[in-house]
């Protein structure tokens, strides 16, 4: 399994099933589909998250991808608001002004559709 830091852990481990998903994708090197790129590193992960949240401070979430092509960000919500659930995903679109960055969300890591069989 995909090994991440004891803050990213912490964080993940209030998203059982976002955390499942995303270290299936990790760990079945599922971490380039192009245009995304799954993040792997603490690091990556923090960054690009404390930007997001400093930027669009009326959700708590946590980033897992970016695409190359664009200035968007995937992103899981850690803590439930009034527009979105603790754990639906969300396609930020970086440096939109606040209140237009929410591209589209969907209600898991797999964007509604199935994870891929393991057979």
């Amino acid at each position: 399994m995909s090994d991440f830091g004891d803050e990213i852990a912490r964080q993940l481990a209030t998203q059982p099933k976002f955390a499942r998903a995303l270290h299936y994708a990790i760990d079945h090197c599922l971490v380039d589909l192009i245009p995304w790129v799954l993040f792997t590193s603490d690091s990556q992960i923090s960054t690009r998250s404390k930007g997001i949240n400093e930027a669009y401070t009326e959700r708590h979430v946590l980033c897992f991808a970016e695409r190359r092509d664009t200035d968007d960000v995937g992103c899981v919500v850690l803590e439930s608001t009034a527009d979105y659930a603790a754990g639906e995903v969300l396609i930020i679109h970086d440096f939109a002004s606040p209140g237009w960055e929410v591209d589209v969300s969907f209600s898991d890591f797999w964007g509604g559709s199935e994870q891929p069989s393991t057979t």
